[in-house]
């Protein structure tokens, strides 16, 4: 199913860009677009994976995107609860109050969650 079938590809988008935050690729705001695009990439996957999971009639597609689902959740965590890009995001500085906004949410939630 085509739904589920991309996410491998989110997974390992999500992986290059968690590497290139804790390896210093990117940096000032890229910092902060690369995560949200990697977080927004797995979640959406996740709801995705999981509406299949509640709405396919054959059994077997349910229990790939159970699987599909639980891959992509997995990747979700690590991300946003690997220490180091909670310290690269830590580090940004920026004077534009939306960014800073979001990025204070952001930290907060990581914090949060351990």
């Amino acid at each position: 199913m085509r739904l589920l079938d991309d996410g491998p590809g989110r997974i390992a988008r999500a992986r290059a860009l968690q590497t290139a935050i804790t390896t210093g690729t990117v940096s000032g705001l890229k910092v902060l677009d690369a995560y949200d695009e990697a977080c927004a990439s797995l979640v959406d996957g996740t709801h995705r994976a999981k509406l299949i999971q509640q709405t396919d009639p054959s059994a077997e597609v349910r229990a790939a995107a159970r699987q599909a689902a639980g891959q992509l959740h997995a990747a979700t965590l690590a991300l946003t609860l690997d220490p180091e890009i909670y310290q690269a995001l830590s580090a940004l500085d920026t004077d534009d109050p939306i960014a800073r906004h979001y990025l204070d949410r952001v930290l907060r939630d990581m914090r949060r969650n351990g």
